[in-house]
């Protein structure tokens, strides 16, 4: 399973919306993850390059991954998309062994 946290409050503009979330979603991730995710409220706390502390409203993707061999390439290019389109500095990417069944 990968969880993917994204910061919404972009340096000198309002925060990301939840329609300019959920348009990121639909271009970006449901595209590249057709079989569904998981999205969940969340305010994030770490330390930026700068050494401040940053607090800030985000948003917890959960995907569990088919197990395909493009999978890692698939998140990167997710979490570069958000870097560049919302001037983020990272997007935390959590990768877990799971077992699951639908």
């Amino acid at each position: 399973m990968a969880s993917l946290y994204f910061g919404l409050s972009i340096k000198g503009a309002p925060d990301l919306t939840d329609e300019q979330f959920a348009d990121f979603l639909d271009r970006e991730v449901s595209s590249r993850f057709p079989d569904g995710l998981t999205v969940l409220a969340a305010q994030g706390r770490w330390r930026s390059d700068s050494g401040k502390m940053v607090k800030e409203p985000s948003k917890l993707v959960q995907i569990v991954l088919s197990g395909k061999p493009d999978d890692l390439a698939k998140l990167d290019a997710v979490r570069e998309a958000y870097k560049r389109e919302h001037h983020q500095e990272s997007v935390l990417e959590v990768i877990e062994k799971t077992c699951a069944a639908f």
